[in-house]
C-alpha cells in the first residue's frame, strides 16, 4: 500500500472519509457495547464498550490490509444482541449453571468465553462459505426470516435498554420498583434520557452534517454535567458507562474455563453455542452481502460475494481473539465514507488508526456518559433501523387489507411476528427451526393450491394445422372430446393430489387429455409417480394421456424416463410443443369420426381440394404435369433456402413446416400439413423466391410436385386451370386466417 503512488486528491479523500466515518461510527460502537454484555449486569457496560471498540478497530484494519474494494465494517447491534441472548440463555440452563465456577467473576468470564467461541464458529463458517463459493446461496434465506430476526433483535434491544432509561439495573429492579414498591424510578435519569432521545430524532431534520445519535450523546452528557454542577446534592444521578479498560487490552478471560471443561459442557449448552455461531454467521453474511450490494451503485462495480464472506469471517475470528464482538458490513458508513471522498481501503486504515487514538484519548469522556442517555440513543437508533421491508409490509397490509393479496401479506406478517417473538423472548434456535418450518409450510400451501393454470377443450383451441373445411367443422363440433390442461409452477408431492383429482374429472368426458408442461418449473419423483397413476386410470377409462411442452433432451423428459414413467415415450405420446400434441389428438378424433382415411391410405389427386372445380379434362392435364414423390419419415421435402419453383399437393401422410434457429438444437414448428393440404404456394406469387422454412415428412408421405413453369405453360393454353387453383389457394388462406384468429383469441382468453 504505497502512499507515494497515490494521487493527492485520492489520499486526501481517503483521510477525510476515514476520519468522518470514525466520528459517525462512535454512537454505533457505544450502542453495541451497551448491549453485548448486558446479561452480566451494568458493571460490564464498560467492558462491552471496550469490546465494541476492539471490534471496530479489527473490522477496519483487517480489510485494509487484505485489500479489495472499500466496504466499511462496524459492530452490529443485532449481532451483539444475539451474543447477549446466548449468554442469557446459557445462564438460565440448570445443567450449565451446575458446571460454572462458584466465583461470580470467574463465572461471568466463562460466559464471555462462550460468546467468543460462538463468534469464532461464526467467523470460520463464513470463511468456509466463501471458500466453497457459496456467497450467493446465503442470499436465498427467506426475507420473512431475515426481517423477523431484525425485528426480534430490535424488540430485544429496546427491552434490554428500557430499565437503564429509568436509572435502574435490569428488569428485575424495574419490576420491583413498579409492582412491589421496592426502590424508586429515577426521574432525573428519565428526563436526560428523553432529552437525548429527542435530540437524536430531531437533529436530522435540521442538519445532515452531524449524526443524530452523536448529537444526542453529546447533548445528553453535557446536560448531565451542567445539571450536576448546578444542582449538586439535589439530584440523584443514575449509573454511568464507567472508565474504559486501560488501553482497551481486554484479553480473553480464561480463568475458570478449565473448571468448566473438566466438568464437561452439557449437550444443550454445546447446541446453543453452535446454533448461535452458525446463526450469527448467516445473519452477518446476509447483512454484509446486502451492504456490499448496496455499495455497488456507488462504485459502479459488482461485489465479489465469496471474497466478502471470507473477509468478514477473518474479521470476526480476529475480533474474537482480540476480545471483541461481531462486526458486519455497514451500508450507511460506506456511503458516508464515499461521499467524503474515500475511494480505497486506505480509508479503513485511517478509520482503524483513528479509533485506536480515540479509544485512548477519550476514555474518560466516554466513561462519563450516563447509561440513561446511552439507552435512549440506543432505543431510537435501534427503532430507526427496523427493516424497511417490514415497515412497507405493515403499511401495505393496512392500506390494502381487503385486496386479493391480503392473505399472502398476512401470512408473511404472521411468519415475521412469530420469528421476531421467538428471537426476542425465547431463543434463536427455536426461531430458526420453527420459522423455517412455518415458511416451508406456507410455501407448500401456496404452491399446492392449484398447479393448473387453465383448462379448455379442442373445440375452442385447435392446432395450427392446415386442414380441409370439413375437418375444421368436425373439430369445432366434436372437439370437446379433447381436453387441454395447462400446468404451472412446481409439480411436487403437495400439489399432485389436486392435479390428479382435476385431471380425472376433466378426462371423464374426453377421449384425449393433453397436459401442457410449458410453464412447469420443477417436478419431483412423487409428482411423476402420480402422473403414472393418472395415465393408468385414464387408459382404463378410454382416455389417452398426451404430454406436451417437453422437447427432446429436456430435463423433465429425461427425468420421466429415469423415474420409470417411460410408457408415453415408447407410445409416441410425448411432444415438443402443444401444437404437435393437439394435431395428434385431432388426427385421432377425425379418424374416429370417419372424416379422414387411415394413415396409410392415399387420396386421389383428382379429389385434392386445391383442384376443386376443374373438369375431368383439365384434371387429366394436371395429372400429366404433376410429378409424384414419396418421402420416408424424417425426410426433407424441401429446405430453407431452396428455390421456390413449385407447389406441393399432399395426398398421403403428415408433414411439418419448421424453422431452424442458429442457437437452438431444436427447430421451431410453425405449421402442420395433412392429406389434402397444399404447401409451397409462395412460388406462385413471388418471382425468384427461395424457401423460408423446412418442410419435413412426419410419416410416410406421398405428394405431387407441380412446377410453376408447367403452370405458366398451361395458363397460356387454358387460363381457367391456373385461375381455379389460385382461387382455391386464396380461399384456403382466408379460411386459415379466420381459424388462426379463433385460435389466438382462445389462447389469449
Amino acid at each position: 500500500m504505497s502512499l507515494a503512488l497515490t494521487p493527492p486528491a485520492t489520499l486526501r479523500g481517503d483521510i477525510m472519509g476515514g476520519l468522518t466515518t470514525m466520528l459517525v461510527a462512535l454512537p454505533t460502537i457505544l450502542s453495541c457495547g451497551a448491549i453485548v454484555y448486558q446479561p452480566l449486569g451494568a458493571t460490564f457496560v464498560a467492558a462491552g464498550v471496550a469490546a465494541a471498540f476492539m471490534t471496530a478497530i479489527v473490522g477496519a484494519l483487517v480489510p485494509a490490509c487484505l485489500g479489495g474494494r472499500l466496504h466499511v465494517n462496524a459492530p452490529r447491534a443485532t449481532q451483539a444482541a444475539l451474543l447477549a441472548a446466548m449468554m442469557a440463555d446459557l445462564s438460565a440452563q440448570p445443567a450449565f449453571r451446575a458446571v460454572l465456577p462458584t466465583d461470580a467473576a470467574t463465572a461471568d468470564a466463562t460466559l464471555i468465553i462462550m460468546a467468543v467461541a460462538a463468534l469464532i464458529i461464526a467467523g470460520l463458517t463464513q470463511m468456509v462459505l466463501g471458500a466453497f463459493r457459496m456467497g450467493d446461496l446465503v442470499k436465498y434465506i427467506p426475507q420473512t426470516i431475515v426481517a423477523g430476526f431484525v425485528a426480534g433483535f430490535v424488540i430485544q434491544i429496546v427491552t434490554i435498554q428500557t430499565p437503564f432509561l429509568f436509572g435502574l439495573d435490569g428488569w428485575s429492579a424495574l419490576r420491583q420498583a413498579v409492582l412491589e414498591g421496592q426502590g424508586a424510578l429515577n426521574g432525573y435519569s428519565l428526563a436526560i434520557g428523553l432529552l437525548a432521545g429527542a435530540v437524536t430524532v430531531l437533529t436530522p431534520r435540521f442538519t445532515r452534517l452531524v449524526p443524530g445519535a452523536l448529537a444526542g450523546l453529546v447533548v445528553g452528557t453535557l446536560a448531565d454535567l451542567l445539571t450536576r454542577y448546578c444542582l449538586s446534592g439535589v439530584i440523584t444521578r443514575g449509573p454511568l458507562i464507567g472508565t474504559l479498560p486501560d488501553g482497551l487490552t481486554l484479553g480473553l478471560p480464561v480463568s475458570g474455563l478449565d473448571t468448566v471443561l473438566h466438568a464437561g459442557l452439557p449437550g444443550p449448552a454445546v447446541t446453543t453455542v453452535l446454533a448461535t455461531g452458525i446463526t450469527l454467521a448467516f445473519i452477518t453474511s446476509i447483512q454484509s452481502l446486502l451492504s456490499a450490494t448496496a455499495a455497488d451503485s456507488l462504485f459502479g462495480s459488482s461485489a465479489n460475494s465469496n471474497r466478502e464472506l471470507a473477509v468478514q469471517g477473518i474479521c470476526n475470528v480476529g475480533s474474537a481473539l482480540a476480545g471483541g464482538t461481531a462486526s458486519g458490513g455497514s451500508p450507511l458508513l460506506t456511503r458516508i465514507a464515499f461521499h467524503q471522498g474515500a475511494r480505497t481501503r486506505r480509508a479503513q486504515l485511517v478509520l482503524g488508526l483513528g479509533l485506536m487514538v480515540l479509544a485512548w484519548g477519550l476514555r474518560d469522556p466516554v466513561g462519563a456518559i450516563p447509561l440513561s442517555v446511552l439507552a435512549a440513543v440506543v432505543i431510537v437508533v435501534t427503532a430507526q433501523s427496523l427493516d424497511d421491508w417490514s415497515v412497507h409490509l405493515l403499511r401495505t397490509l393496512f392500506r390494502r387489507g381487503h385486496s386479493r393479496n391480503a392473505s399472502r401479506l398476512g401470512a408473511d406478517l404472521a411468519v415475521l411476528a412469530l420469528v421476531s417473538g421467538l428471537v426476542a423472548f425465547v431463543n434463536v434456535p427455536s426461531a430458526i427451526g420453527l420459522g423455517m418450518l412455518v415458511t416451508v409450510a406456507v410455501f407448500l400451501r401456496r404452491s399446492s393450491s392449484s398447479p393448473i393454470r387453465r383448462i379448455y377443450r379442442g373445440n375452442i383451441l385447435q392446432s395450427n394445422t392446415i386442414r380441409s373445411n370439413i375437418d375444421r367443422a368436425t373439430l369445432e363440433q366434436h372437439g370437446q372430446a379433447i381436453a387441454i390442461i395447462e400446468l404451472q409452477g412446481p409439480l411436487f408431492f403437495g400439489s399432485t393430489d389436486f392435479l390428479c383429482r382435476s385431471i380425472e374429472d376433466v378426462a371423464s368426458s374426453a377421449t384425449d387429455a393433453v397436459l401442457d408442461f410449458r410453464r412447469v418449473t420443477d417436478i419431483d419423483s412423487t409428482g411423476i409417480l402420480i402422473l403414472k397413476r393418472i395415465d393408468g386410470v385414464l387408459a382404463g377409462g378410454g382416455c389417452r394421456l398426451l404430454l406436451a411442452g417437453l422437447p427432446d433432451g429436456s430435463d423433465v423428459r429425461r427425468f420421466l424416463l429415469e423415474v420409470g414413467f417411460d410408457q408415453p415415450e415408447h407410445d409416441g405420446r410425448i411432444f415438443a410443443d402443444l401444437d404437435m400434441a393437439l394435431a395428434h389428438a385431432e388426427d385421432r378424433l377425425l379418424a374416429r369420426r370417419g372424416v379422414v382415411p387411415a394413415e396409410d391410405a392415399e387420396i386421389s389427386l383428382t379429389r385434392h381440394p386445391a383442384l376443386a372445380g376443374l373438369t375431368a379434362a383439365r384434371l387429366s392435364m394436371i395429372q400429366i404435369l404433376a410429378r409424384r414423390l414419396d418421402y420416408a419419415p424424417g425426410a426433407a421435402i424441401f429446405r430453407e433456402g431452396d428455390p421456390a419453383d413449385a407447389v406441393f399437393l399432399l395426398v398421403k401422410g403428415a408433414a411439418t413446416r419448421q424453422r431452424r434457429l442458429p442457437d437452438s438444437p431444436n427447430p421451431i414448428r410453425q405449421t402442420g400439413y395433412r392429406a389434402g393440404a397444399l404447401f409451397g404456394e409462395a412460388a406462385l406469387f413471388l418471382s425468384e423466391a427461395t424457401r423460408t422454412a423446412d418442410v419435413i415428412a412426419d410419416t410416410p408421405v406421398v405428394c405431387y410436385r407441380l412446377a410453376v413453369n408447367d403452370l405458366l405453360m398451361v395458363d397460356g393454353i387454358d387460363p381457367w386451370i391456373a385461375l381455379t387453383i389460385v382461387r382455391n389457394i386464396a380461399a384456403g388462406m382466408m379460411d386459415r386466417k379466420q381459424a388462426l384468429r379463433r385460435v389466438q383469441g382462445a389462447r389469449a382468453a
